[in-house]
């Protein structure tokens, strides 16, 4: 039985960590420490939130329809230190931010305040 739940956790986070990774194409440009909220991203800039309470990911796709290049990133309350990826998205590119937060069920505590500009 031990053997079961060792391949299952380790199942689980292995899918995890694949979900983590930035899709081809994305080019995230590292992690901001500055602790100052960004402006708005443009309407524009669309973004679909939701969380996978089960595994504690939060998960934020963001497409730039925009004419322009754009740089955004994710802004949640409470706020994670350091801050989400920011990610530099040419017009017409998608991509999805991930972040897996512990314990697993307060993933539900957070909330998606909306794209901002970095």
């Amino acid at each position: 039985m031990r053997k079961i739940a060792c391949a299952v956790a380790g199942a689980v986070l292995t899918g995890v960590a694949l979900l983590g990774a930035a899709p081809a194409g994305a080019a995230p440009q590292g992690e901001q420490a500055v602790a100052a909220v960004g402006a708005p991203a443009p309407s524009c800039v669309q973004s679909t939130f939701w969380a996978t309470t089960f595994f504690g990911v939060l998960h934020t796709e963001m497409t730039n329809t925009c004419t322009d290049v754009q740089r955004v990133r994710s802004s949640f309350a409470p706020a994670f230190t350091p801050d989400p990826t920011c990610y530099t998205l040419s017009p017409g590119q998608q991509t999805v931010y991930n972040k897996q937060v512990f314990p697993y069920s307060s993933a539900a505590n957070y909330k998606f305040l909306g794209l901002i500009t970095c």
